[in-house]
């Protein structure tokens, strides 16, 4: 992690010239973030949030992060603004579960508790999005996600040279996707933002059922949209990653779990740490994987 560290400094360092408001450089800075806090050190990691605050606005990631600093520093009414706040921009109410704050005492623990019971009022008050299996409103990619799991589901395992009219209705299915996406990539259709939409993977799902060509393609203006702040680096990677799983050569990014280090194309830290995106350990402290 200290490698990847030093080329995300490396990286803002070089981009202190720059002007606006690239998200690019907020994904970075999120990720040091993230390396304070494994360190202990919340005070750093809080005056860094403050500025990313101040210059972008925080995404429920970071939002969620500041809550767990407040409460580790002590400052328990503003963290539990935080924790509810995160709540509002659709954070995963399973991250108030999995991740308490260290709890010193009875005290702190009844006041967690009440935390987290604000926390569940304040999501089940609030019309929930589709993600995966649970109910809610669906993303404006739900239907699509749905039904590809469907027909996979229906078709089962097969080979396409025994089954040619199994690989035609999933072929018809990947040009609906295609369909989507090329409606987004001319503005005919919103993309699925960050902001309406918070942490769901839905979006990121869906490009995975894009044909990798077309995505590969279209990357520039996929890109433009992780610069804005509508996605997260892991759903651009999705572009490079998926083409070069489909090529069967080595990972551009490594988007997929279990990776081992001979499937990883060379250089893919300082491609990850380009566009805001941390190594598996900061990754998953970000997005509050593994409890």
């Amino acid at each position: 992690m200290m490698r990847f560290l030093l080329i995300a400094f490396l990286l803002l360092g070089t981009a202190d010239h720059c002007h606006g408001r690239n998200f690019i450089r907020y994904h970075q800075k999120s990720l040091i973030v993230q390396a304070y806090m494994l360190a202990g050190d919340h005070a750093k990691a809080l005056v860094l949030l403050r500025e990313l605050e101040r210059r972008y606005g925080l995404m429920p990631t970071e939002t969620f992060a500041r809550a767990l600093c407040l409460g580790a520093l002590g400052d328990t009414a503003t963290a539990r603004q935080a924790y509810l706040r995160s709540i509002e921009q659709r954070a995963s109410l399973g991250w108030v579960y999995a991740w308490p704050p260290w709890l010193r005492s009875v005290q702190d623990t009844l006041w967690y508790n009440s935390v987290i019971a604000e926390c569940e009022a304040a999501w089940s008050s609030r019309p929930q999005y589709a993600d995966g299996p649970n109910p809610g409103i669906p993303t404006p990619t739900s239907s699509l996600n749905a039904r590809h799991q469907f027909v996979i589901d229906s078709l089962g395992f097969y080979d396409p040279l025994e089954r040619p009219e199994a690989q035609q209705i999933y072929d018809r299915l990947i040009q609906q996707h295609d369909l989507k996406l090329d409606s987004m990539l001319h503005g005919l259709l919103p993309v699925p933002s960050i902001a309406d939409y918070g942490i769901n993977q839905e979006f990121e799902m869906f490009l995975l059922h894009t044909s990798a060509s077309l995505k590969y393609k279209e990357h520039r203006i996929i890109k433009r949209w992780l610069e804005q702040g509508l996605i997260y680096p892991c759903t651009y990677a999705v572009c490079f990653d998926d083409l070069a799983n489909e090529e069967n050569r080595p990972i551009p990014y490594g988007i997929f779990d279990g990776l081992r280090p001979e499937e990883r194309e060379p250089g893919h830290e300082e491609r990850r740490a380009a566009i805001g995106m941390g190594d598996e350990q900061l990754e998953k402290l970000r997005f509050r994987r593994g409890g």
